[in-house]
């Protein structure tokens, strides 16, 4: 058996006392605070799940991917919608895919997600869809390790018409049922009356979703009902000023009418709902210019929906589309009308209780080196 003192294996050095004493010192904090330490957090690993059953409306089942981001939770949710002129695409295209794989990088939880397609199935189906698989990511949000008062919409081509219109239909607050806090929008269908007015190519699918035309361009309704129908399935018929704060992008230079989606963006405006504009010169379609796109996408999505601080109703918006602090999402908002980030405000943190802390936190320190110091200097320790 060693001759080592018994006593020198459990004597309290002035390391050993800085230790306690720090964790203390997290304890107090982590008290005046009423926030719960790390040890209790759930962490995620940055795993992908697949097919997950979140619906099956007339017998068709829908499925989502999961992408979710490494770190802790929970975590801000995008809901990711497949481009397809409505009739066709599928959530694991490799686009789709690569969107989410940058979102999970950027720390929101992207959820890849498949809808009813044209034209079996016509406006609201595909709407109503998107609405269910928010609906279960809100539902299930201890599962997916998500803040189910922020979720967003994405959505490239048909997929963005799709996020439009879950952002701008619906009532009450953003944070609860079927709502989202944010829309992104790329090179969507947004006034489909005026895609339809001018004739452009894809005008036939958005009859199909429309629900004017049927399989194999079969007419539906007389067009006496048509213009009708197409306007109740456009985005911007139902846009008023409760609605998300939305990024919108369009290329100068695609088959999608630029400047239905810059009139869109002037009632965006007129409404006084923050939003951002995207659009490249150079030309490119939806996923196309994912590369130029997604980090100013990734940016208003920290700004309106990461940093949200969603509540069940918010005031009126004020005359001025300018915030004086960071994003409040409720039943809509103020914010920088050309969609740029607005400064961010700290929220408050209680002083006497930190002073508190940290005062016991000094005491305690002190305390335990001066215990220590005693120890060291004992006769009876030999």
């Amino acid at each position: 058996m060693s001759s080592r003192p018994f006593s020198s294996v459990h004597r309290l050095t002035p390391w050993s006392g800085a230790a306690v004493s720090l964790l203390a010192a997290l304890w107090f904090v982590a008290g005046a605070l009423d926030v719960p330490l790390p040890a209790g957090a759930q962490v995620s690993t940055g795993a992908t799940q697949s097919d997950v059953q979140f619906a099956a409306p007339a017998g068709v089942p829908l499925a989502m991917d999961v992408y979710r981001p490494s770190g802790t939770g929970p975590f801000a949710a995008v809901v990711v919608l497949h481009p397809g002129g409505f009739v066709k695409g599928d959530k694991a295209d490799q686009q789709v895919v690569t969107v989410a794989q940058d979102l999970a990088q950027a720390g929101f939880e992207a959820f890849t997600v498949n809808y009813r397609l044209a034209p079996e199935f016509h406006y609201p189906a595909p709407v109503q869809d998107v609405q269910s698989a928010v609906s279960y990511i809100r539902e299930h949000a201890g599962q997916f390790n998500v803040d189910p008062s922020r979720i967003a919409a994405f959505g490239g081509s048909a997929g963005g018409t799709l996020a439009a219109a879950v952002g701008d239909e619906g009532t009450g607050s953003l944070c609860s049922g079927t709502r989202v806090v944010a829309v992104v929008t790329w090179s969507g269908a947004l006034d489909l009356n005026q895609i339809v007015t001018e004739q452009i190519g894809g005008a036939d699918a958005i009859e199909e979703y429309a629900g004017v035309l049927g399989a194999h361009h079969r007419q539906l309704i007389g067009p006496a009902d048509a213009t009708a129908a197409v306007i109740k399935a456009s985005a911007i018929t139902y846009l008023d000023k409760t609605d998300p704060p939305q990024f919108v992008a369009n290329s100068q230079h695609e088959f999608m009418p630029l400047d239905q989606a810059l009139e869109y963006l002037n009632k965006l405006k007129r409404l006084h709902i923050p939003n951002a504009f995207f659009s490249r010169p150079a030309g490119g379609h939806a996923f196309d210019y994912t590369a130029f796109a997604i980090q100013p996408t990734i940016d208003f999505l920290n700004t309106y929906l990461k940093a949200a601080k969603c509540v069940a109703s918010s005031p009126k918006p004020s005359s001025s589309p300018h915030p004086t602090s960071s994003p409040t999402i409720g039943q809509g908002g103020n914010g920088n009308a050309d969609g740029s980030p607005s400064p961010s405000s700290h929220s408050s943190v209680p002083v006497i209780p930190i002073a508190a802390a940290a005062a016991g936190a000094i005491l305690l320190v002190g305390l335990l080196m001066w215990l220590a110091a005693r120890r060291r200097n004992s006769p009876y320790r030999r």
